[in-house]
């Protein structure tokens, strides 16, 4: 029952700071909500007081979160900026693991190496849901969202694989040849498990769709498990588990029928992420909040115990995240170059060249450390070995926790100032690329409609013909995308339901055709796709 009153209480909090932060804009509100929360865990409130199970932790809360980010990262453009993601992706992550680890080592020489080694694992992965959360106070530039949103899905896999391969070297059974190998490994089986599972739903709602047209809310609870399953047969096959979850949702945009007239699934699983996505960010964020009194007063007093001051962890969290930052600040400087001229390159409408040194510096800071840091921090085994205690515990949990907080105050003082004043986006290019989609679906509409056989003759009768009605709104809507003067069609008329689907269908394949070809994202076939459903929705 505790836990249970915990869960609502919970979901409750999350969505009443979400109205709250939509008010106080002086902090963002994942930091706000950890706040709260640590404000709650200091209450005394025994229903608060809850210790983090992080394999429930990861099982709940992480593959849903990758699977929506998977299935709304923009392809088009994480595939051209594709060299600077896998690079922060794995590259960085065991630059991050070395140099972090032997830092720390450097720092408190009593800590084995590989302990700090695990430490470096665990604090390497970002955290995609705190970066966009705090983008939404600032316009983020375009090409630095889109490669963090990459790098933040990917590391999370690379960062847990590390930290097992650390705990591997506290009992000898170590090599560096074969964890490369146990890497990739790892690596390519879970995500080829997320796609056949993902390639696998999208063909039972093919089917389900030609056979039965009222299968809506099963298929909307089969996607919803889809995350889960995909996490949990991975991990349970000893492979990422979290890679799977990930690659199951980018997988999700390739699967997805083109053809269906579920337009009410579209809908309703769109509306249903948004709500989940929305309810699990802030129990993340609030669940954090809850852990920093116990996580703080365990590490210090296990500071004391070996002879340091209370206050010494806490140092360490000062000199740890200082040192993440100038590590990613050292490796943004080292493929500056690079960089500019991929995006140079890259003639996209929504990737431009950007000024190199300020959006350095804040994609320095947008790396933020968040969920899964803190539940792999948590999962740090009690004992190694012979049962032997595994060293300084609680003080590299405390400095984990320490990192994730500072991080997202730093990101959320120092983004608004360095982004403030640069050039934004080139949104009018983006409305062209948009008008022009919908241009073409138009055209795409208006001759499916003249080759149907029962209204060819309705086409070349006359104006008052249902389908002509329905093709003179077609040109209306090209007419006004090129903002060209429409004619005064001041006059409603009744269009036919057979006549207006054969339009809304050949709108939807046309805007599929644009996106295989690469000529639309995800964002700009979202924004015309909701439109169609809605429309076919209420003819139906």
């Amino acid at each position: 029952m505790d836990t249970a009153l915990l869960a609502l209480g919970l979901i409750a909090l999350s969505a009443a700071t979400g109205l709250f932060g939509r008010h106080v804009t002086l902090a963002p509100l994942p930091l706000l909500q950890v706040a709260i929360g640590t404000v709650l865990g200091l209450s005394g409130f025994v229903a608060f007081k809850t210790e983090l199970d992080p394999e429930v932790f990861l099982l709940l809360f992480v593959p849903p979160l990758l699977f929506a980010d998977g299935w709304s990262l923009p392809k088009r453009e994480a595939f051209h900026l594709r060299g600077h993601i896998l690079l922060h992706a794995f590259l960085l992550v065991l630059v991050n693991v070395i140099l972090i680890g032997y830092f720390l080592h450097w720092l408190r020489p009593d800590i084995p190496l590989w302990a700090a080694f695990a430490l470096g694992s665990v604090l390497s992965p970002t955290d995609a849901v705190a970066v966009s959360a705090i983008a939404r106070r600032v316009q983020v530039p375009r090409a630095l969202m889109h490669v963090l949103q990459g790098e933040a899905l990917l590391n999370d896999a690379s960062g847990l694989v590390a930290l097992k391969f650390s705990l591997l070297a506290s009992i000898g059974a170590f090599s560096f040849g074969g964890a490369a190998i146990n890497v990739l490994l790892v690596s390519v089986a879970g995500a080829g498990i997320g796609v056949v599972l993902a390639w696998l739903y999208g063909r039972m709602r093919v089917l389900l769709a030609e056979t039965d047209g009222s299968t809506t809310i099963p298929l909307v609870v089969f996607l919803v498990l889809l995350p889960f399953g995909a996490y949990l047969l991975a991990e349970s096959l000893q492979v990422s588990g979290i890679l799977a979850a990930a690659a199951a949702g980018i997988m999700m945009t390739y699967t997805d029928p083109k053809h269906d007239d579920h337009a009410s699934l579209r809908l309703q699983t769109g509306n249903f992420f948004s709500l989940f996505g929305y309810v699990l960010n802030g129990v993340i964020f609030l669940l954090l909040g809850l852990q920093v009194p116990r996580v703080i007063k365990g590490g210090m007093e296990a500071a004391q115990a070996s002879g340091h001051s209370a206050w010494h962890p806490l140092m360490l969290v000062c000199a740890v995240t200082a040192a993440i930052l100038l590590i990613r600040l050292a490796w943004g400087f080292g493929e500056a170059k690079l960089a500019r001229l991929q995006m140079v390159e890259t003639s996209r409408p929504d990737v431009r060249p950007m000024p190199a040194n300020r959006v350095l510096f804040a994609h320095t800071v947008a790396g933020i450390r968040g969920a899964v840091t803190l539940a792999a921090a948590l999962s740090l085994p009690l004992q190694i070995g012979a049962g032997n205690a595994f060293p300084a515990r609680d003080e590299l949990i405390l400095i984990a926790a320490g990192v994730i907080i500072l991080t997202m105050l730093i990101a959320a003082i120092c983004l608004p100032m360095l982004l403030k004043g640069l050039p934004q986006d080139d949104e009018k290019a983006v409305e062209q690329e948009r008008a022009q989609a919908s241009v073409k679906a138009s055209h795409a509409a208006i001759e499916a409609i003249a080759s149907t056989p029962e209204l060819e003759q309705s086409v070349s009768a006359s104006l008052t013909g249902v389908a002509q009605v329905v093709t003179e709104q077609y040109h209306q809507r090209i007419t006004a995308e090129k903002g060209e003067d429409a004619s005064d069609a001041g006059q409603e008329h009744h269009l036919t339901r057979h006549a207006r689907l054969i339009g809304l269908r050949a709108e939807r394949d046309e805007l599929h055709r644009l996106h295989d070809a690469g000529e639309i994202n995800e964002e700009t076939l979202q924004q015309l796709m909701r439109p169609l459903d809605l429309a076919e929705e209420s003819l139906r």
